[in-house]
């Protein structure tokens, strides 16, 4: 499975369901626990989405230090992005312990965030 995030993700992911053995599932307006149901029941080889996870939680991230964000808007987004990946079977580039990296975040600076660092640790 793979998710393609970012801009122009739908119209790429979309662009892909003419390939065989891929099946591109645009999230339109569907949540990211039902994308990964209809993920879940396809017998394609490769399965192509633009349902990340984690935007919610960037979003709030970003307003969170940009000071544009509401009071407690970054710690639901992280609580509601826990119960979501908690339904995903975790792959091999997910930190070890989710949820001290998500609850890590108000304490980290999207723009001084490096992939690979600890964070809260």
């Amino acid at each position: 499975m793979v998710v393609v995030a970012g801009d122009g993700a739908a119209e790429l992911v979309a662009g892909l369901d003419r390939l065989h053995n891929v099946r591109a599932i645009p999230r339109g307006e569907l949540r990211p626990a039902e994308v990964m149901e209809i993920a879940g029941r396809s017998g394609a080889t490769y399965v192509v989405h633009d349902a990340d996870p984690l935007a919610d939680v960037a979003a709030a991230w970003t307003a969170f230090f940009d000071g544009t964000g509401v009071a407690g808007a970054l710690e639901v987004a992280i609580e509601a992005a826990l119960e979501e990946l908690g339904r995903l079977t975790a792959g091999r580039w997910w930190p070890a312990d989710l949820r001290a990296w998500l609850r890590g975040l108000p304490r980290v600076v999207p723009d001084r965030y490096a992939p690979y660092q600890s964070v809260g640790m």
